[in-house]
């Protein structure tokens, strides 16, 4: 095993990036890394800033946009927000776990019984950090020429994110909404 390090992180991220241009005619983009737990000012979250930060200068140096998930993210954290730290645990994990399986809660509903507002247990996205990515990932198709598709109609706007995704507004069963490569909504 090797201890995880910044250059650890860079070659990987700089291999990934290889491997992926070098095995797949994909076009990349990269989201760049959320906060772990939702107090900023944690020493976690300063190494968070850190990483992003190296991310960014990989993918700059090889031409990769990256999509800012983590300015999106703190930005939607209320101003009064007091979060439980970040401590790591596990238990947080099957909790959230046992709520949304059992207990049949929305992720959003997890992340408040945990005191937080976007991750269900300090690492993983609720439903409403998870419409982030997909507004992100979904700008970033429309702006490659791609196609997003909602409700069964394809657009080339994107479409604005809320109730028309799974579990949005605290409950799934909206439809669903489907990303598609540049390219995909053409006959072949």
């Amino acid at each position: 095993p090797v201890t995880p390090t910044l250059a650890w992180y860079v070659e990987n991220v700089r291999e990934i990036i290889d491997r992926v241009r070098g095995e797949t005619g994909a076009r990349l983009a990269i989201l760049d890394l959320p906060p772990l737990g939702e107090d900023l000012s944690g020493e976690i979250n300063g190494r968070v800033v850190e990483y992003n930060e190296a991310l960014r200068e990989v993918a700059a140096e090889a031409g990769v946009p990256v999509l800012p998930l983590h300015d999106r993210l703190v930005a939607l954290l209320p101003e009064a927000h007091t979060p439980p730290p970040f401590e790591g645990r596990r238990d947080l994990m099957g909790s959230a776990l046992v709520r949304r399986l059992v207990l049949r809660r929305s992720w959003d509903e997890v992340s408040v019984a945990h005191g937080l507002a976007l991750l269900t247990d300090h690492v993983h996205l609720n439903d409403r950090a998870a419409a982030v990515i997909a507004e992100l990932v979904a700008d970033w198709l429309v702006g490659q020429g791609g196609t997003v598709i909602t409700r069964g109609s394809p657009t080339r706007h994107p479409p604005s994110l809320g109730t028309d995704l799974p579990g949005a507004g605290g409950r799934a069963g909206g439809p669903a909404r489907r990303l598609s490569p540049p390219g995909a909504d053409r006959p072949r």
